[in-house]
C-alpha cells in the first residue's frame, strides 16, 4: 500500500551571499544569516531581509540568493535563484554604525 502525505506551503526560504562594501574600505563576499518570509514573496520583503551575516558592515552592494518553497514541518523545495543588484540594496540597507 502506497502512503501519501500532504504538505502546505506557508512561505518562502531563503539562503545566499552578498557582497558587502566593509569598513576601512573595500568589498568582500559574505554569507547571509537565512529567512523565511511567511505568506506571499516580493521584492521588497526579500531586499528588506537581506543580511550581513553578523559580520559587520558598512552597506550592501548586491546579492545572490536561492529561493526555496517553504511548508510545514521546515520541508523546503528549490523554487530559484535571483541576484539582487547594488541599486535595489542601497534603497533599503545601510548600516551607517
Amino acid at each position: 500500500m502506497v502512503k501519501k502525505i500532504t504538505l502546505k506551503q506557508i512561505g518562502y526560504y531563503i539562503a545566499g551571499y552578498v557582497i558587502a562594501n566593509m569598513w576601512g574600505g573595500g568589498e568582500g563576499e559574505i554569507q547571509m544569516d537565512s529567512f523565511a518570509i511567511k505568506g506571499k514573496i516580493t521584492k521588497d520583503k526579500i531586499v528588506k531581509s537581506l543580511n550581513d551575516g553578523q559580520f559587520g558592515v558598512v552597506s550592501l552592494k548586491s546579492a545572490d540568493i536561492s529561493i526555496y518553497n517553504l511548508f510545514e514541518h521546515d520541508y523546503k523545495e528549490y523554487n530559484r535563484e535571483l541576484f539582487i543588484t547594488e541599486r535595489n540594496c542601497k534603497k533599503v540597507y545601510k548600516l551607517g554604525i
